[in-house]
């Protein structure tokens, strides 16, 4: 669903229905007045291009929109379809089915792809199988710290630091006898 705003109605943002548990995964900010369902969320990068605060409200061709929740969405390689769009939580429905799931794995876990995969199914005329992939693809999909540390530029100093004192130590001793 798309909605544009009555200050730009030439600008359509795409429009998200999510479940109220989905400010867990975004990491949405709330005031003390808000909660999930009492308004429509943004993006931070949204937010400082329309120059309007949480709990301002926005004319749109949809009615009014209260904006009851910012999120941090940077743009460091996380997917951007989320970071001009206008998430609006919805009641939990079972009976029809949600284009996408997310989940908030960290760190990473690999049975997290089996856990995914068992929250979809197959409808007639929908799409064959599950696509699983990162909303943050620069992270990389599972972080090896040892390999990381083992490569670090500086892993050679431990063993260089005393060699350079002993003959720091050493020039200086001579240039002063």
């Amino acid at each position: 669903m798309m909605s544009s705003l009555d200050a730009m109605p030439s600008v359509h943002l795409d429009q998200w229905d999510v479940t109220p548990s989905m400010a867990d995964v975004l990491g949405v900010r709330f005031s003390k007045n808000d909660s999930a369902s009492s308004g429509v969320w943004i993006s931070d990068q949204l937010a400082n291009t329309l120059k309007v605060r949480q709990g301002d409200s926005l004319p749109s061709n949809q009615g009014v929109m209260h904006i009851a929740g910012i999120f941090p969405w940077p743009e460091d390689g996380r997917d951007q379809r989320i970071a001009y769009s206008v998430i609006t939580p919805t009641s939990t429905s079972w009976d029809e089915p949600w284009d996408e799931c997310w989940a908030s794995v960290n760190p990473s876990n690999p049975s997290a792809k089996d856990l995914i995969n068992t929250a979809w199914f197959a409808y007639p005329g929908g799409i064959p199988s599950s696509q699983i992939r990162q909303a943050n693809v620069s992270l990389g999909t599972s972080a090896d710290l040892n390999a990381q540390y083992n490569a670090r530029s500086s892993r050679f100093m431990l063993a260089l630091t005393p060699l350079l004192a002993f003959i720091i130590a050493l020039r200086h001793t001579r240039a002063q006898g």
